[in-house]
């Protein structure tokens, strides 16, 4: 049981910061969200052929994700890569939003609410403004923190062992006595 927990610890902590030493911090990003999907579960509703991202405010980054993606799959499907500035498309269906621009989180946040999609930021304090997760780097190495209450309103499954694997827990939820 212990080398379990050591091997996850090893897995999201130390290894993205020896990672980030060879890899750019955009593929960094895409292993990230590779990363978080093992130990969420989406409802069955939602399972479907393709694994959908969809990305606000960086076409770059979505056009990385587009070619790192080709050659990776999430939960063995085929991912699809959809960016737009600052519209969210209901249509696409996504599993994952990935938000890079602050203003763009309370507008998402409300359009998916209690939907299981994953709300993913990169921008600072993005969990305390309701993100799921937020990515930011610390003394050069990726770190992620999880919003606790927006994971448990949004019908979807978060393991236990992303959330010891984050750094902060915001918002958590506290189990009633």
């Amino acid at each position: 049981m212990v080398v379990r927990y050591f091997v996850f610890f090893i897995y999201f902590t130390v290894l993205p910061g020896f990672t980030y030493a060879q890899v750019d911090e955009m593929t960094m990003k895409a292993i990230f969200i590779e990363r978080f999907s093992r130990f969420i579960e989406w409802p069955a509703d939602r399972q479907g052929d393709f694994f959908r991202i969809q990305v606000l405010g960086d076409k770059k980054l979505a056009q990385k994700f587009r070619k790192i993606y080709k050659k990776l799959e999430i939960k063995n499907k085929t991912v699809l890569i959809h960016e737009h500035e600052k519209v969210y498309n209901t249509d696409f269906r996504p599993h994952v939003v990935y938000i890079t621009e602050k203003e763009l989180i309370s507008p998402l946040l409300k359009a998916t609410e209690k939907k299981p999609v994953l709300v993913i930021s990169e921008v600072p304090g993005g969990a305390r403004e309701g993100a799921m997760i937020n990515i930011y780097k610390k003394e050069s190495t990726l770190k992620f923190e999880i919003n606790e209450r927006s994971m448990y309103n949004s019908n979807l499954y978060i393991s236990y062992r992303l959330k010891k694997a984050a750094q902060h827990i915001v918002d958590p939820v506290r189990e009633k006595k």
